[in-house]
């Protein structure tokens, strides 16, 4: 269909942006495939001034400061290293909250665990610090439906319907307790999608909605070591169910 709409319709430009880890499936698809080989731009990583201008530019725009030396210590810590921008948004978020009038500090950036830490020190704070232990037990199901195992690869994130998320029906009560509070520490995302029925019959819809739940940041699965010694203990069981 998206093919059929880029080459018919003169009035439509179709812009498809594709991670380089699934560039091989295109191969699949003989349409997508040939237009692939005359229309397509290889984005590489950002240039130090670009990842400069990715963190100043907002906070001025938002009359927010940095003190001396912060930004610097971030590019340093960023380094070369690719895939970084969602650990820099996560550790630019926690250094905001632990901000100082209106400027972000240096200390409040170390404490928050810079931007190789950030993620993974939240998820661990919430699972050690604001669950109780049956939630905690909760929260590792719901991580571990939530990532994709990499066949040769590394693992991935996983999009379900939240019902894929409940177990008893007596436990439903908890599920959505426990998704609460990682909604609201930014680890994991819910949206709702409608199914094939016009957006203006969405109240009448009923089941025919759906909300999908999925791990915020993708480097959370990298980066957080509790959660990558879950998937290992785990990893035979997850085939077999998937």
């Amino acid at each position: 269909n998206i093919l059929h709409l880029a080459n018919n319709d003169e009035r439509v430009k179709v812009l498809i942006v594709l991670r380089a880890d699934f560039y091989h499936r295109c191969a699949d698809y003989d349409g997508l495939r040939a237009m692939l080989e005359t229309n397509q731009r290889f984005i590489g990583p950002m240039t130090r001034d670009e990842l400069r201008e990715v963190i100043e530019k907002p906070a001025k725009r938002g009359n927010w400061h940095f003190e001396s030396g912060l930004v610097e210590r971030i590019l340093s810590d960023i380094g070369d290293e690719p895939g970084t921008l969602p650990l820099l948004s996560h550790a630019l978020l926690e250094t905001w909250h632990r901000k100082e009038n209106r400027t972000l500090m240096l200390q409040g950036y170390i404490d928050s665990g810079g931007v190789n830490g950030a993620i993974a020190q939240t998820a661990e704070n919430v699972l050690n610090n604001v669950l109780k232990t049956e939630e905690q037990n909760i929260a590792q199901n719901i991580f571990i439906r939530l990532t994709s195992l990499g066949e040769g690869g590394p693992d991935t994130r996983r999009r379900v319907l939240e019902d894929e998320l409940y177990g008893a029906s007596q436990e439903r009560n908890q599920v959505e307790q426990v998704l609460r509070q990682l909604v609201d520490s930014r680890l994991i995302t819910k949206s709702r999608e409608l199914s094939n029925i016009e957006s203006h019959d969405a109240q009448d819809a009923g089941d025919s909605t759906g909300i999908y739940v999925e791990v915020a940041h993708e480097a959370l699965i990298r980066e957080w070591q509790t959660l990558r010694d879950w998937l290992e203990e785990n990893r035979e069981a997850i085939h077999i169910r998937r």
